[in-house]
């Protein structure tokens, strides 16, 4: 069974030019989400991030965001979705909790496109395997602490 970043990739080389993502007035079509993705996911390796890290992606519902998640994923670690909305002290415990590698907000991820990827490569060496931790989210914590669940 194909992973979501392998999923990706076969929808970029079968049809590049075909859009991805929609937002408002943005789009991207799917060879440039891969080579952004691609882009980010080197950054990340680079910093120390491989398999089984957990990355936050701190980030609005937008563009950003699915790039974020597939970069994390191509560079084969889980990402953990962080709300910026959520107060200080939930966003620290999530972060501490989950023992995350790095932190990806808006700001880092855009900076990954704009400075280019020419040598970033197609599959990142830490790209997943089917049965990998994809993400970790947080229960509300009605009920007392929030706790991570692992999907």
């Amino acid at each position: 069974m194909p992973t979501v970043p392998e999923l990706v990739a076969a929808r970029a080389a079968a049809d590049p030019d075909r859009t991805a993502l929609l937002q408002g007035d943005r789009e991207l079509t799917y060879g440039a989400l891969l080579d952004w993705a691609d882009a980010l996911a080197a950054r990340l390796t680079g910093a120390g991030v491989s398999a089984g890290a957990t990355v936050a992606v701190v980030c609005e519902r937008s563009i950003e965001y699915v790039v974020a998640a597939l970069a994390v994923l191509r560079a084969g670690a889980c990402y953990l979705p962080v709300d910026p909305a959520y107060p200080a002290e939930r966003r620290e415990l999530m972060l501490a909790d989950a023992a995350v590698a790095e932190v990806l907000d808006a700001a880092a991820v855009t900076a990954a496109r704009t400075a280019g990827a020419p040598a970033a490569p197609r599959r990142p060496a830490g790209s997943p395997a089917p049965g990998d931790l994809a993400y970790v989210v947080y229960t509300s914590g009605s009920t007392g602490r929030p706790k991570g669940v692992a999907v």
